[in-house]
């Protein structure tokens, strides 16, 4: 797709055997990459992608039977700042739960889609990336959004002789989360530390220290939105304690490097490859806990990061950059400096 013509179109094949069509949501239940087709009218997505429109589309895609399922959908653009500066911004895939009962999509109502920023096998490389990251944080953590690896022909509707073909992945939605969870939404503004699962912060500001991530906060959402800046917040149903912040959009992290990933002005970092440290002091308590668990599970990390299908090359920069983060926190002296020195107070 180029700037000058926008379209859609995804193709995704049916389930395997280990991903039955019988689940009551079968489309995070194995890690094969799917295929499938939807058709969109590209002008008006081209033209007022900023506007976030929402245009009616035709889902298709092969059942394990071979039979075509079609199914009625919409798509509309999203995001923030990779709605301004990417090519292919991300979009969001809404169904008709009614629709999509006993299909590939039983139990979806709202899919976000991932799609690599720009052309090139650099970009590409990026995206791979970034479902990594998503992966590695399960690794660690759960509650965490799930995340499926598509194939995507991108076609018009207006003109379905004109098609492209793309890597994407789906994101898993917070509802679900929720429900395969037991946990229940939490829609607020601003979220007092204290309410937050200890435990899991320590492993949340941990991760987001081993991928170089600052482009984050557990405790308020952007402007008047709900908590938090890139995150969910979850809680066991009408609890005051034991909050979960779940993370995601990670094209900021160092691990990544995207040329148009910046830190804020407000940190005292110059690029995003350098580290810093932004949790709070309260969950030190939990830290030696955090530190061992990332050691024990180190060899899963780093398969998980390279889980998307990165380049041999991204692959071995990733492990020598996840390594200075090792480095760092089985060093005491270099722990002290770089995380326990830089901590944010309570309060």
């Amino acid at each position: 797709m180029s700037p000058s013509f926008y379209f859609l179109a995804i193709f995704m094949q049916a389930a395997t055997a280990n991903c039955s069509m019988d689940a009551d949501r079968p489309m995070f239940e194995c890690d094969d990459v799917f295929e499938f087709e939807l058709e969109v009218p590209a002008k008006i997505l081209k033209r007022r992608k900023e506007d976030r429109p929402v245009v009616d589309a035709v889902l298709r895609y092969r059942a394990e039977d071979g039979e075509t399922v079609v199914l009625d959908a919409q798509v509309t653009t999203r995001g923030h700042s990779r709605l301004e500066t990417c090519d292919y911004p991300p979009l969001s895939l809404l169904l008709e739960k009614k629709s999509a009962k006993g299909t590939v999509f039983a139990g979806q109502k709202k899919l976000k889609i991932v799609l690599q920023c720009r052309k090139g096998s650099r970009y590409l490389d990026y995206l791979r990336q970034e479902f990594g990251v998503y992966k590695a944080y399960g690794v660690v953590a759960e509650p965490a959004f799930r995340v499926r690896m598509l194939n995507i022909t991108f076609r018009d509707s207006e003109n379905p002789k004109r098609e492209e073909h793309h890597v994407a992945f789906f994101i898993e939605s917070i509802k679900e989360v929720a429900t395969r969870s037991g946990l229940e939404r939490v829609e607020l503004n601003v979220v007092p530390p204290k309410h937050l699962d200890a435990r899991n912060s320590s492993i949340y500001e941990l991760f987001q220290f081993l991928i170089a991530n600052t482009d984050w906060s557990k405790t308020k959402g952007p402007g008047d939105e709900d908590c938090c800046h890139n995150g969910k917040v979850l809680r066991p149903p009408g609890s005051e304690t034991g909050w979960f912040v779940l993370p995601y959009d990670f094209d900021q992290s160092g691990l990544i490097n995207a040329p148009y990933a910046m830190p804020h002005d407000r940190l005292p970092i110059r690029s995003v490859t350098q580290r810093l440290f932004r949790g709070r002091c309260e969950y030190f308590d939990h830290l030696d806990e955090t530190i061992a668990l990332f050691n024990e599970r180190r060899p899963e990390i780093e398969r998980a990061l390279a889980s998307g299908g990165v380049s041999d090359r991204t692959d071995r920069s990733q492990r020598k950059y996840i390594a200075r983060f090792y480095d760092i926190v089985n060093d005491p002296a270099k722990r002290r400096k770089y995380i326990e020195d830089r901590c944010r107070g309570s309060g």
